[in-house]
């Protein structure tokens, strides 16, 4: 009988370490995904960099931003800027899942984390990106604009390349907007 009883309290107790630990993955899963795109979350981008600084081999680090999203919230609703952001993500996700770690850094930003890649494979997936933005658009009454930059490396520290990724982003949305302003011929 004390044999039984000692087994049912093991059972019992390996049992509840058991729920504890599904609930700790649950909440770590949740804490490190972004629950609006279903992308790795700045917090997951915060703990990657934490964990291991430096993005191995040649690599790369993309940063994009939605161009024009206060202005869909503005005249179409916060609905219409969150479908662009899903739709951002989307493609995001669709072009560079299978080659590295796409994050969500808040708001319309977004990040991809690129390892043992080319300069020539980053090439082709920003021109497939640019292709799954204007098949979405054929659709949208509002089209998804983006603004993109990107970073290149040999064994570089991820948070030197965002910033130079950012940077080039930011460059990326300056040129942009001052094409738009240009007078047509």
């Amino acid at each position: 009988m004390l044999v039984v009883s000692l087994l049912a309290v093991s059972i019992g107790y390996v049992y509840q370490e058991m729920v504890k630990s599904s609930q700790m993955r649950y909440y770590q899963k949740m804490a490190n995904t972004d629950l609006m795109t279903q992308l790795n979350s700045r917090t997951a981008f915060e703990e990657r960099v934490r964990q291991s600084p430096i993005l191995n081999g040649s690599c790369a680090c993309i940063v994009v931003d939605i161009n024009n999203l206060k202005q869909a919230n503005d005249t179409m609703g916060h609905s219409a800027g969150d479908e662009l952001i899903c739709a951002a993500a989307e493609c995001i996700l669709s072009v560079f899942e299978s080659l590295g770690c796409c994050y969500r850094m808040g708001g319309d930003e977004f990040a991809v984390l690129l390892q043992n890649i080319t300069e020539l494979q980053v090439n082709r997936a920003l021109s497939e990106l640019e292709l799954c933005i204007g098949r979405r658009n054929l659709t949208r009454s509002f089209p998804l604009s983006v603004a993109v930059g990107h970073a290149m490396g040999q064994d570089a520290p991820i948070e030197q390349m965002f910033r130079e990724a950012d940077a080039n982003m930011y460059r990326n949305k300056g040129q942009m907007k001052c094409h738009h302003m240009e007078p047509l011929p």
